[in-house]
């Protein structure tokens, strides 16, 4: 509209009207309002989501399935170890402390919900309500 009000004002011919409305229409174009801001700050991340989505199988135990441990970790075991499988969200509800009663009180689908994992540090941490952070090892 302001490029053909500008060709009108300047009594511009037909085609130099048109040349400049067109290119109006190619140079321009509208974006959403959360593609401008992330436009202006490219820093924002897009793809990270918080909470993630965990899956919970809760099949009975003779037909869950489970991951083994990787080659590394089985060669550093002792011989007689049968401990052979990763650890799950299931394992880590079953040995929770009884002694933080926080974490005690939990369902099995509080504890996926609220429980994170650090593997880097080797840690344990459960996220409360009140996002009160509980370290366990």
């Amino acid at each position: 509209m302001n490029a053909a009000k500008e060709a009108k004002a300047a009594n511009m011919n037909i085609r130099d009207g048109l040349r400049k409305i067109g290119a109006a229409f190619l140079s321009t174009r509208e974006v959403s309002s959360q593609e401008c801001v992330y436009r202006c700050m490219p820093e924002l991340w897009l793809r990270k989501i918080f909470p993630a989505t965990v899956f919970v199988n809760t099949d009975s135990v003779d037909k869950q399935v489970r991951n083994t441990k990787t080659k590394q970790e089985l060669n550093d075991l002792d011989d007689e170890s049968t401990d052979i499988f990763k650890s799950n969200i299931i394992k880590r509800y079953c040995i929770r402390p009884a002694s933080i009663p926080a974490v005690d009180n939990l369902f099995l689908a509080q504890f996926a919900a609220y429980y994170y994992k650090d593997y880097r540090r080797k840690t344990v941490k459960v996220l409360m309500h009140n996002q009160k952070c509980l370290q366990m090892t």
